[in-house]
């Protein structure tokens, strides 16, 4: 069974190992990283489809990145983390395009797999979309309406 790539980051090395070590014995490959400018540096060589994103570090904070990354790759899903669970917090997050949201420390680890599991299936969705839509907008170009049928000759004349 493949591997799904995984970025973790945070700032707080006691979390992130916990989060790297318990989701690489659960078919993830992560790599993580202490800070947004590190994972900047590290993502493009591992263009992971899902990533786990701290919302407050120094430096480049967890919105921040998550808007970076986005720019580096429109397809990733991000679940943001966070010590300072709010309302207002989970809706910047989920404003600057977290697939989701979760508070630390992480508790409820069988959530998180749900989550990323439906994240990596989100992203994959997204990309066979866009790759399909691709195909079939170079196999039918400038052709918005297919067919020769008399329903749709009749739309035709209707258009």
């Amino acid at each position: 069974m493949k591997r799904t790539k995984l970025l973790v980051v945070d700032d707080e090395t006691q979390q992130r190992d916990l989060l790297s070590g318990f989701l690489s014995k659960r078919n993830f490959d992560v790599t993580d990283a202490s800070s947004g400018e590190e994972a900047l540096q590290k993502y493009p060589a591992v263009f992971s489809p899902i990533a786990i994103i701290d919302m407050k570090m120094p430096g480049i904070g967890g919105i921040e990145l998550l808007g970076k990354l986005r720019e580096l790759n429109p397809f990733v899903q991000v679940i943001v983390l966070t010590a300072f669970g709010s309302v207002e917090t989970a809706v910047a997050a989920m404003r600057a395009g977290a697939y989701d949201y979760l508070t630390k420390p992480v508790e409820d680890l069988e959530e998180l797999l749900v989550k990323l599991e439906k994240a990596a299936a989100q992203n994959q969705l997204i990309v066979d979309h866009t790759v399909m839509s691709e195909r079939i907008a170079e196999a039918f170009p400038n052709s918005d309406l297919l067919g020769d049928s008399p329903g749709i000759r009749r739309v035709r004349e209707l258009i």
